[in-house]
């Protein structure tokens, strides 16, 4: 602020301008009026204006505070019961330090402002009744400072007061020392100058003391020895017990171990058997802890996994399945299972009205089943001595299992649901099975049995069956009230059947289909007949896309010998080569062979036809669009030979040739059963040895036209 004249000047100029400005001051409006520096000041309305503005302010608040009418119970009660800008208070309840918390009404906003103590805080703080002690009282009413009338504290546990222990620490007349004294005077603590702390009765200040203490350079603190010196533990710097041969500590084992049971406990849905103190290397009987496992798996709402490591497991009787409970291995050649005796390593069997009548969801996968061991019972051979044993499943998955060298079937599994098995190998099975029957029940290595229930969808893909007694995968309708059913929906794809009596066998299924596999080097490839337990042959399957060769007999072999059926089988652009007897066999004595459709097929050097009708009665038989060729290797066949009679059927638009140079196949057709309604035309017949139509039997409607080579 500058002033010209300067402060202080009595110039008539400083005292005109004053009179002027005191004059606007006092009778001027409600305004700033600047002084002789430049500053404003307020003249005497505005001051009256601001005065009248505050105490209107006043007045506001004092009749906000009117606890009659401006006490809420919350602050949305307040809010709406005040206007813009009023104050209102909402108290806080019995037993609370705030009596009253004050609030402005800010726009519809609750501000809070202020809050009052109530009297419960001045019970934290107050005199006694007796002593006119002050304590200091906590909120749970816990006494945790007095002081005496005298000045003293006492804290709460003390028989001392702080002014006491005080007292006792202090400095020597030296001002070097600092020591500190218990309540009789005996000295504790001795501080020197240079701040190193000395015990009473010592030589040596602590610090020196604790600079003698080093770390142990070693990996351990102490070593254990028997009596001749020799080491055989020792504790590590963590305490822990360290033994030979042994990874870690035997306390970090424990504590891992009790981890281990502890997530067991919490979970129980996979557990390795392993958990239950076994040893796979023991060779001892692991039926009773894996039986154990199971139950404690099946006790849980959705099962578990059981999982078995490498080793061997020795089974003095089979194992029981349970629902929801999957057993999975460390591979085949890992981790095998070894029933002994006649039994199987798993069995389940069941019926509809049983308390558990079926097996459901599980996956059995990775492990190896070795049934070397096992040996007939005193009744002789009986077909329940299996790999795997039980019947009515669903939701069931075999994967990738090994099994092999069974008395009977290897995999005899019936009634199933909803199921797959992929990629087993099934090896030596029905090794128990009498030596002179080709055809003894069981004894096959997939044995899959049908009938529980019309629809019965199962999933057999890439699996091998190899070596066995019987068949390699063998679908079969069961006896008694629990199969009633000719069951559908089976797919049978992607195997490999070799070394087996047949490759395949539908006995009594309904609508299977069998395709890209591979039947070959069996005594048959493809067997359709009654079965080992005399059902009857499977109807309306479809037969395609296979290789079916080197067989010793026939390659597809149907036969129908019990009771008629529908037969309507398709059997389609299949490789059908090499086999020993004929390419394709019909045979039902006193029976009609129904509704066949044979097509596409490349059929050559077969041993001896290529297709035989050799018994039974053919009706609406179809055979189109195939090859027939250098047939009868072994013994004098033709390319369609027609052994009985046939109805209502045609061979059209197959060509039936030899290119040999010394042709083995002799007629294109031979026919010595009666034909009626047969139409044979449209065929290409050449290089055969007879290039004729030989047709001996009767014929009522027969045509054959535009066959050329004929």
């Amino acid at each position: 602020m500058a002033f010209n004249p300067p402060l202080g000047s009595t110039s008539p100029e400083v005292l005109v301008g004053n009179a002027k400005r005191l004059d606007e001051l006092v009778n001027g409006p409600a305004a700033d009026v600047p002084d002789r520096g430049g500053d404003p000041l307020d003249s005497w309305r505005l001051i009256m204006e601001q005065n009248q503005t505050r105490v209107e302010q006043l007045d506001d608040i004092i009749t906000s505070l009117d606890t009659a009418s401006f006490t809420f119970p919350d602050e949305p009660a307040g809010i709406a019961g005040t206007t813009d800008g009023q104050y209102f208070r909402v108290p806080q309840g019995e037993g609370n330090v705030v009596g009253f918390n004050y609030y402005k009404n800010s726009a519809g906003m609750a501000v809070i402002v202020a809050s009052v103590a109530s009297a419960e805080i001045t019970k934290l703080l107050g005199m006694t009744d007796d002593s006119g002690l002050v304590r200091t009282v906590s909120s749970d009413g816990k006494v945790t400072e007095v002081k005496t009338e005298t000045g003293d504290n006492y804290l709460a546990g003390m028989d001392e007061s702080i002014q006491e222990m005080a007292s006792r620490s202090g400095k020597d007349s030296s001002v070097n020392l600092h020591s500190a004294t218990d309540k009789d005077g005996l000295q504790l603590v001795i501080t020197d100058a240079e701040g190193k702390i000395r015990i009473p009765l010592t030589d040596f200040p602590l610090q020196d003391l604790l600079a003698q203490v080093q770390p142990v350079p070693g990996p351990f603190l102490n070593t254990l020895s028997a009596a001749d010196k020799a080491a055989y533990g020792y504790i590590d710097e963590l305490g822990g017990l360290n033994l030979p041969g042994i990874p870690t500590s035997v306390n970090n084992m424990l504590n891992s171990l009790s981890r281990r049971v502890q997530q067991q406990a919490d979970s129980r849905f996979l557990t390795s058997i392993k958990d239950y103190g076994w040893d796979p290397s023991s060779q001892e009987d692991a039926r009773q802890v894996i039986q154990r496992a199971i139950r404690d798996m099946a006790r849980n709402t959705y099962g578990g996994v059981i999982y078995l490591p490498p080793g061997i497991y020795r089974l003095s009787s089979f194992l029981t399945p349970a629902p929801n409970v999957s057993i999975i291995g460390a591979g085949t050649g890992k981790t095998i299972l070894m029933p002994y005796g006649s039994y199987s390593a798993l069995q389940f069997t069941t019926s509809p009205t049983n308390p558990v009548p079926e097996l459901t969801d599980f996956v059995y996968s990775d492990f190896e089943v070795d049934c070397q061991d096992q040996v007939l019972p005193d009744e002789g051979y009986l077909p329940r001595t299996k790999g795997l044993y039980f019947n009515f499943y669903r939701r069931g998955h075999l994967h990738r299992l090994r099994v092999r060298n069974s008395g009977a079937t290897g995999i005899g599994i019936d009634f199933a649901r909803d199921s797959a098995i992929t990629e087993c190998v099934v090896e030596n099975f029905g090794r128990l099975a009498p030596s002179g029957n080709d055809n003894p029940a069981g004894a096959s290595g997939l044995g899959l049995g049908a009938g529980g229930t019309q629809s019965e969808p199962l999933y057999v893909a890439g699996n091998f069956c190899r070596n066995g007694k019987n068949f390699g995968i063998f679908l079969e309708k069961q006896h008694g009230t629990n199969a009633p059913y000719s069951s559908e929906h089976t797919i049978v794809t992607g195997n490999t059947c070799t070394g087996n009596n047949a490759g395949l066998g539908d006995c009594g299924v309904d609508g299977m289909i069998a395709t890209n596999n591979n039947f070959s080097e069996n005594n048959y490839g493809v067997i359709i007949s009654p079965g080992t337990v005399l059902a009857y042959p499977g109807s309306r399957g479809r037969l395609q896309c296979n290789i079916i060769a080197k067989n010793a007999k026939h390659g597809v072999y149907y036969n129908s010998t019990t009771e008629q059926r529908d037969g309507e089988y398709q059997i389609d652009s299949n490789t059908i080569r090499d086999n020993g007897e004929d390419g394709i066999n019909l045979k039902a004595p006193g029976q009609e062979v129904r509704s066949m459709f044979i097509q596409g097929n490349d059929v050559y050097r077969n041993g001896r036809h290529g297709l035989n009708l050799e018994d039974g009665t053919a009706i609406n038989m179809d055979v189109v669009n195939n090859r027939f060729w250098n047939n009868g290797l072994t013994a004098s066949g033709n390319g369609i030979n027609l052994a009985s009679e046939v109805k209502l059927s045609s061979f059209s638009g197959n060509k039936i040739r030899d290119i040999q140079a010394t042709p083995t196949q002799q007629y294109p057709f031979n026919a010595t059963g009666a034909l009626t309604d047969v139409d044979i035309s449209f065929n290409h017949c050449v290089g055969n040895a007879q290039n004729t139509l030989n047709l001996t039997g009767t014929q009522t409607r027969v045509t054959t036209l535009n066959n050329p080579g004929i």
